[in-house]
């Protein structure tokens, strides 16, 4: 069944493409993927009611979300991600593994946040999987799974690990990549909505250590 949905939604979404706006959401994303030229908003509203006709696709969500991963267009691995968010809840702990090789395929900043967001909603459901599945993604060679462990509490607030939090953080903060350094502040600025005065202490502790990019990221809101 998964293909025959991907194939329909593929259907739908070209007969609602826009060659000219494709263009330039191609050109934003450095010309990394294709589109169909499809907005957020028309995007969710196609889905809506695609699926309102369809039915649910959540018992064939891992097989649903693998296909529209092996399509060009970019629209496609959004609606993966979209898919995920609305049903990661009902998901087993063996899901993670599911997400883990999304993460790792056409990897860019778009879909590896939300995807790294979803599986920290899942690991809060599955307890079990912290910190064995996020200890081996900061360790890992892939700079995206390493993204994916220093983000992936952002939705957490008063439940962030902030132990966790800061060994991770100090884990990658001699790296030079941007999308690592803009992690690391991105999660300390979201912190510091919850606990302002933790996130000032530890910036200032290990100021010598934390990247500018990270420091101004995270200081923002302190």
């Amino acid at each position: 069944m998964a293909p025959n949905i991907a194939e329909e939604i593929n259907a739908l979404f070209s007969e609602h493409a826009d060659p000219e706006r494709a263009e330039g959401m191609k050109a934003y994303m450095k010309g990394q993927f294709e589109y169909y030229g499809i907005n957020s908003p028309l995007r969710k509203e196609l889905l809506r009611a695609f699926f309102k006709a369809n039915g649910s696709p959540q018992d064939e969500l891992t097989d649903l979300v693998r296909e529209l991963w092996l399509y060009d267009q970019r629209e496609m691995q959004y609606v993966a991600t979209d898919l995920i968010r609305r049903h990661i809840r009902k998901q087993p702990a063996s899901f993670i593994q599911v997400i883990e090789s999304l993460i790792l395929k056409k990897s860019w900043w778009d879909t590896v946040d939300h995807l790294s967001v979803n599986a920290g909603t899942l690991m809060q459901k599955h307890p079990d999987l912290q910190p064995a599945v996020t200890d081996s993604w900061i360790r890992s060679d892939s700079m995206w799974l390493r993204r994916a462990a220093v983000i992936h509490q952002l939705m957490y607030k008063g439940s962030t690990n902030w132990t966790m939090l800061q060994d991770y953080i100090l884990r990658v903060a001699h790296e030079e990549e941007f999308f690592i350094r803009k992690a690391c502040g991105w999660a300390l600025r979201q912190y510091s909505k919850t606990s302002p005065q933790q996130v000032a202490a530890f910036i200032d502790q290990y100021r010598d250590q934390l990247s500018g990019l990270t420091i101004r990221e995270g200081s923002k809101y302190i």
